[in-house]
């Protein structure tokens, strides 16, 4: 019975770490895709632009959002050098 329940959860955890890189990917190269989850999981694509952020990577909001015609907060700040 433990095995089977710790089987269960390292599938579930497969399942979920794939689920997440797909969804990463496409965010990462499908500019529609952003915007798709800029309507429905806003948040989601907030955590994706906030990683990318850290990683030193600022311009796709700001390409997205001027695509979009959308206003973007942070357009004016000086670029890290």
């Amino acid at each position: 019975m433990r095995a089977t329940l710790i089987k269960a959860v390292l599938f579930a955890e497969v399942g979920f770490i794939g689920a997440s890189y797909i969804v990463w990917h496409r965010m990462n190269t499908s500019q529609d895709f952003r915007y798709y989850m800029h309507k429905k999981w806003p948040s989601v694509l907030e955590g994706f632009y906030k990683t990318g952020e850290m990683a030193g990577y600022r311009q796709a909001r700001i390409e997205d959002y001027r695509t979009w015609g959308l206003p973007h907060p942070f357009e004016d700040l000086p670029k890290k050098s």
